[in-house]
């Protein structure tokens, strides 16, 4: 068994950790061991180590609060690796660690319903020294870091807030391990609600466990005749109620796309970017778009820190002219919105999803009438600004994604036999590979999937009913 100490200062994204070595309390490693060591944590050149079990203690407090079985505590990883991070106070031995947190944890909780936030972290990059020191006190981040490594185990403990600490067993293992792709979902009807279906937006909240439905109504009595209703439908999953909002607002264009940013909900609509409390309770605030003479039409947003990528899809205020080739970056903080870059192609109704810094764009159509649709993966490499393409094996002309550790579900409408149907299916990020996957319910003899997301570890559908005047909810737990 070896106890290593590890020394952590930080600047910015790169930290440096001195990691000390002692052998049972005796004198300090020789060269020997620590090329072991090295060995056991990186392989031949990187490792992925996955969280077995987690605990959060507090100072003060007896005992201690099990995290293990949750879902944005599953889908983390530490990736050990011989690559070296430039950082002059670093010498000798050196490695590189990174921790992938992705769904935030509260770590502040004194409950599971305490545990989730609507935030999706960023990677943290370590570089690692082992010097041969014999130190055993733990500050964690804001100073030293204690773990033990064997043969295929890591136990340690981290500071993630004041007086709070992460104690945790890590084993190794490739992230494909962390959740299995399954072969066939077995979803249950879990409520149903009297709107239509067709161009909905939904996003799920950890943190209020709910989903939110965004749509534009018809021309409401309430608004004026310049006027189109928007209206927010929250439906909490545990409670089973919904509950509307309905805001007036000028636009002549059809989806609405929301997000969750620091606590709002904010919907991206043709003109303008609404923001809302979770609550629903008051009007939204909103902000024009910021596009001169253009509106989003059957575009698709995702969501990354503060901002919210939009995805092509703009028609010209005076008519005919669609402009679909480019991808829109709006920060809520700043409220302005930039070009990101250029879509390797022309794309209407193509969903999107950021997993570990890149973003992953599905299938849609080339054209605003959604009359040509696309077979291709488009991923944006956020760090490179460099774009890569793979293949769907099916072309479909309107998705709708939702992530999940390192998987991203994918769901679509396409036409076959001269008949709008549904597809379904599941991109791994690792291998950028899609599996499809078959659902357990007739889909055909109710409808077509209209929306998808994923609320903790829980799966939702929104599917169409045949006579288009209402949406049937349907879920499964993934893990």
């Amino acid at each position: 068994m070896k106890k290593l100490s590890c020394y952590i200062y930080f600047f910015l994204i790169i930290t440096t950790i001195s990691c000390g070595s002692d052998d049972e309390g005796n004198l300090p490693e020789e060269t020997g061991d620590i090329t072991n060591t090295l060995e056991i944590l990186t392989g031949d050149s990187q490792k992925t180590w996955r969280i077995e079990s987690a605990r959060i203690t507090t100072e003060g407090k007896s005992g201690s609060f099990d995290i293990s079985n949750e879902s944005n505590v599953k889908d983390d990883v530490f990736i050990f690796s011989t690559a070296i991070v430039d950082n002059p106070d670093v010498s000798e031995v050196q490695l590189s660690v990174i921790w992938k947190q992705r769904e935030a944890v509260n770590w502040n909780a004194t409950s599971i319903e305490e545990l989730y936030k609507d935030v999706y972290e960023k990677e943290i990059s370590f570089g690692l020294q082992i010097l041969g020191t014999n130190a055993n006190t733990f500050i964690g981040f804001s100073g030293l870091f204690d773990f033990t490594v064997t043969n295929d185990t890591i136990t340690g403990k981290i500071k993630v807030a004041e007086g709070v600490f992460l104690e945790i067993t890590l084993k190794p293992g490739l992230e494909t391990v962390i959740t299995e792709i399954p072969n066939e979902l077995s979803l249950t009807e879990t409520g149903f609600y009297n709107i239509e279906g067709y161009g909905i937006g939904m996003t799920g909240s950890n943190e209020q466990n709910s989903l939110y439905i965004s749509r534009r109504g018809e021309i409401d009595f309430d608004c004026s005749t310049a006027a189109r209703l928007e209206e927010i439908i929250e439906y909490n999953l545990i409670s089973g109620e919904f509950v509307s909002k309905s805001f007036c607002q000028t636009s002549g264009f059809f989806n609405k796309e929301p997000e969750i940013i620091d606590g709002q909900l904010v919907v991206v609509a043709s003109n303008a970017f609404n923001k809302y409390s979770l609550d629903l309770a008051n009007d939204p605030i909103s902000t024009d778009n910021g596009i001169e003479t253009r509106v989003f039409s059957r575009h698709k947003t995702a969501s990354f820190d503060q901002d919210i990528f939009v995805l092509g899809s703009t028609l010209d205020v005076g008519g005919g002219d669609e402009l679909s080739d480019k991808l829109y970056k709006y920060n809520v903080s700043s409220e302005q919105i930039t070009e990101e870059s250029n879509l390797p192609e022309s794309l209407f109704s193509a969903d999107a999803e950021i997993v570990d810094n890149k973003l992953y764009l599905f299938g849609g159509s080339s054209d605003h009438a959604e009359a040509n649709s696309r077979n291709t993966v488009h991923t944006y490499d956020m760090n490179t600004n460099n774009w890569e393409s793979f293949t769907l094996p099916k072309a479909v002309n309107r998705t709708f994604a939702a992530r999940y550790h390192h998987l991203i579900y994918v769901a679509g409408n396409l036409v076959e036999n001269n008949e709008l149907q549904s597809f379904f299916g599941v991109f791994n990020t690792i291998d950028n590979t899609f599996t499809e996957i078959s659902l357990d319910f007739g889909i055909a003899d109710i409808g077509v999937i209209r929306q998808l997301t994923i609320v903790r570890n829980k799966m939702i559908i929104v599917v169409d009913d045949t006579t288009g005047a209402s949406i049937k909810l349907f879920e499964t737990e993934l893990d």
